[in-house]
């Protein structure tokens, strides 16, 4: 650890342009996230959870307006406020995910 400690050395107040190129230069790079093989799988996949999503966020909306009796007894008036945001939230979210499928 006190290795590491005297390593690190001070921030500089001001750096030249070409001093900071030449550490940009000599920096190691960055290892970047290898895609898959088949990137039309994950495209695939990533289509397949949408439909997935969508089809399970419509039926929780339709269990929210069909048991809304039951729940407006049971909870109070913040809560109620609270799961109607929600089903504001999943219909835009809803919506949007229609218009990136169009394009």
């Amino acid at each position: 650890m006190a290795d590491l400690l005297e390593e690190l050395r001070p921030i500089p107040d001001s750096i030249s342009h070409k001093k900071l190129s030449g550490l940009i230069n000599n920096a190691k790079k960055e290892l970047s996230i290898t895609e898959d093989t088949n990137p039309n799988n994950s495209k695939t996949d990533l289509e397949e959870l949408f439909t997935s999503w969508q089809k399970l966020s419509k039926k929780v909306i339709k269990e929210i307006n069909n048991s809304n009796p039951p729940i407006i007894n049971e909870k109070s008036p913040k809560s109620l406020m609270a799961l109607g945001a929600m089903e504001v939230h999943i219909n835009l979210a809803i919506q949007a995910l229609k218009a990136y499928e169009k394009e």
